[in-house]
């Protein structure tokens, strides 16, 4: 509809993009980089032996087997320089292409107040020199590993935007990956790993690979802390891990390590670790952990005790700031769908039958959103972020009932803070939410009810089963990867830091930086909002001008009856304050008032207002 012709469309970056067409078809098809990361990463899972004639791999290599003659490594220079040769080749021939500009200038990108900033990481050497250690990688995969380094900078995605007066601020963060030299010394390295909250699916995945990692490294002490942090000051709560223990756990959902929600004294989980001797500490974790880790590495800093700290984000409802999602939110969806699908069969197949989806979400929507736009089958979508009137939310699904003898409607586990009203909180700081789920069912019912329309209501609520799943192929590769980038900074010397995957690079992060912000909620001015209205074809849920009306009334009679002086009138400035504590502007009211014909020596008649209002 925009008029461009001879494009394609894909994904770029997590940015959707339209390419012309000759970007695909005249430009070599993409193949596996046996010397790229992806690849690396994929040797580090399997740790398989040698397969061609130019690598040398061994589980346990000697100084002698490991060396590498002068012909071996000219032949893998040589290999690697043929592939970058074609590679520059290859954006030769593209660049006389018609469909490529000229080569582009900083103001052409940037606007001119538009700000870099760049996320330092804490490394320990600003304390004390490290062991520098050749990374184990340069024996365990001689001539296969692109190291990173200090100027490994990743930058987020940038475009310009049509107000140029304002300008934005891009981000720069520190690539992970294996560096060439190791800060600790891998065999006296002592590990900690700690998972807290709920559970979600991936977390063995993400354990397994830490354990798998650091055995790569030469790490041989590794432990396993249960019940989180409270765990962490009952040495009985301290089980040894090795590969062999965890080699099948990534096939089951939940934590073998038993997560648990509240918080010791950070001053004595700093001494513990201290006194166990460790010097990696990974914990698991949302927002309120990575709280956690950076309380407990200051106490670290002073009983003057050195150690790499790092987080690994997981939260399943993906609202943790910045990053491009969070390990967890793609199986979630993925097992949402199926109850979204169970509760179309439902509504379908039973008579003037409503199917009803609760899904996670305490304050952000995203399960709930991407679920209704995978599944295609949604009527209505309810989530945290929105404005929702439960009587417009009734008189639509009223409106589809009559049109259709069946619908499905799906809402976010949030709307127990928003539509009704909860209180207290649990273990880990956490408001507890009152249940929606039974909550929204009565009022449809009820309201179908008055109607006088027959009406069944079908409830399913998989939120545990979702919890509890092991995780999908996409989350499975993603956690491993979290991990690796994990131990690989540990090693490196960095502390701090959390890891993830941002503009779809994975990088590190300070921990500060995810703790500051506030968490990440769906935007409803967002191309996936408009997406999912697209998809439902429900209309705003925001209150009806009839129904804002009525309110206002409602409230004018209620709390002017208890102002009343005696002769049915009110001060106008009172009258004016409820006016705007119900959504009114201050200069419509203004107006409103100005044209009062029932006012006398600055007092209204509330019943006459309530009445003309109503007209």
């Amino acid at each position: 509809m925009a008029g461009y012709t001879g494009i394609t469309v894909g994904k770029i970056d997590e940015n959707y993009v339209v390419l012309p067409i000759q970007a695909i078809t005249e430009l070599p098809s993409k193949i596996v980089d046996v010397q790229g990361k992806l690849f690396q990463r994929m040797l580090v899972c399997t740790q398989q032996p040698p397969l061609g004639q130019d690598t040398i791999f061994s589980r346990q290599v000697s100084k002698e087997s490991a060396a590498i003659t002068e012909q071996q490594r000219s032949a893998l220079e040589t290999q690697r320089s043929s592939l970058y040769s074609r590679q520059a080749e290859s954006f030769a021939v593209s660049r006389s292409k018609r469909y490529l500009s000229e080569p582009l200038r900083k103001e052409d990108v940037f606007m001119e107040k538009d700000v870099i900033t760049r996320y330092e990481l804490q490394h320990l050497s600003s304390r004390e020199p490290g062991a520098n250690v050749t990374s184990p990688f340069d024996s365990r995969l001689p001539g296969l590993v692109r190291y990173k380094n200090g100027n490994s900078w990743a930058t987020t995605c940038v475009w310009k935007r049509d107000d140029e007066t304002k300008g934005a601020e891009h981000f720069q963060f520190l690539r992970s990956g294996a560096r060439k030299v190791c800060y600790w010394d891998p065999t006296k390295v002592k590990a900690a790993i700690v998972n807290c909250g709920g559970i979600c699916p991936g977390l063995n995945s993400v354990i397994r690979e830490l354990v798998r990692m650091l055995d790569f490294y030469g790490c041989t002490e590794v432990y396993g802390i249960i019940g989180g942090y409270k765990g962490v000051m009952e040495p009985e709560s301290w089980l040894k891990l090795t590969p062999a223990y965890v080699e099948e756990m990534h096939l089951k959902g939940g934590s073998f390590l038993i997560s648990d929600r509240g918080n010791p004294p950070h001053i004595e989980m700093a001494k513990m670790y201290r006194a166990k001797g460790i010097t990696h500490v990974y914990i698991i974790g949302g927002d309120g952990t990575h709280k956690g880790v950076m309380q407990t590495y200051e106490q670290m800093l002073n009983i003057d005790y050195k150690c790499s700290m790092c987080g690994i984000p997981k939260t399943i409802d993906n609202d943790i700031a910045m990053l491009d999602f969070t390990f967890g939110f793609h199986t979630a969806v993925d097992k949402a769908v199926d109850a979204i699908d169970a509760a179309y069969v439902e509504a379908e197949c039973n008579a003037n039958c409503m199917g009803l989806v609760k899904l996670m979400g305490r304050h952000a929507g995203f399960i709930a959103m991407h679920a209704c736009l995978a599944a295609r089958n949604v009527d209505l979508c309810l989530v945290p972020e929105m404005d929702i009137d439960m009587d417009t939310v009734k008189a639509h699904i009223a409106e589809i009932m009559e049109k259709w003898p069946h619908c499905v409607v799906v809402i976010a586990e949030g709307l127990g803070d928003t539509l009704i009203k909860s209180q207290g909180a649990d273990a880990g700081g956490n408001k507890s939410l009152a249940d929606i789920g039974p909550w929204f069912k009565k009022q449809i019912e009820a309201h179908m009810k008055a109607l006088k329309r027959p009406f069944t209501c079908k409830y399913i609520d998989p939120s545990y089963m979702i919890r509890a799943s092991p995780p999908d192929s996409f989350d499975s590769v993603y956690c491993s990867n979290l991990a690796m980038a994990a131990v690989n900074g540990c090693f490196a010397g960095y502390t701090g830091f959390t890891v993830g995957k941002i503009s779809n690079h994975y990088v590190m992060i300070p921990i500060d930086e995810i703790t500051g912000r506030k968490s990440k909620t769906i935007h409803l001015g967002s191309h996936w909002f408009s997406r999912l209205v697209y998809t439902t074809k429900q209309p705003s849920m925001s209150m009806r001008p009839d129904s804002a009306k009525a309110c206002i009334t409602s409230v004018l009679e209620d709390t002017c009856r208890e102002k009343d002086d005696g002769t049915g009138h009110v001060e106008k400035t009172t009258v004016r304050e409820l006016l705007i504590s119900v959504g009114m502007s201050g200069d419509h009211v203004d107006k409103l008032l100005a044209y009062d014909a029932f006012g006398s020596n600055g007092k209204i008649h509330y019943g006459k207002l309530t009445s003309w209002l109503a007209a």
